[in-house]
């Protein structure tokens, strides 16, 4: 489950509901993307920084800044993604 302390940035499906395994793209995106130190280090703390990377590289999301800033800090190639958008895709449960 997501900590009470992180439901804050899932505003737009129920916390509670989102399963760390079937949603983790989603949640890591929206953390990468929004979160705040407490929500890295829970997502530091939760997912592989294989797993990380993964949704970094394939992440329709995430800004131009915040996909630099992170291709960065796991010392990863920048690459752009191919198919953009403007907001992740809640999960559907």
């Amino acid at each position: 489950m997501i900590p009470a302390l992180l439901s804050r940035f899932f505003w737009d499906v129920q916390a509670a509901t989102l399963d760390l395994n079937r949603h983790a793209p989603y949640i890591i995106e929206r953390l990468l993307e929004c979160g705040d130190l407490d929500a890295v280090r829970w997502l530091l703390a939760t997912y592989s920084p294989t797993d990380i990377v993964a949704v970094l590289h394939s992440a329709r999301g995430l800004s131009a800044r915040s996909r630099r800033y992170w291709s960065l800090y796991f010392d990863r190639p920048e690459v752009a993604c191919t198919n953009p958008s403007w907001l992740p895709t809640p999960p559907v449960s």
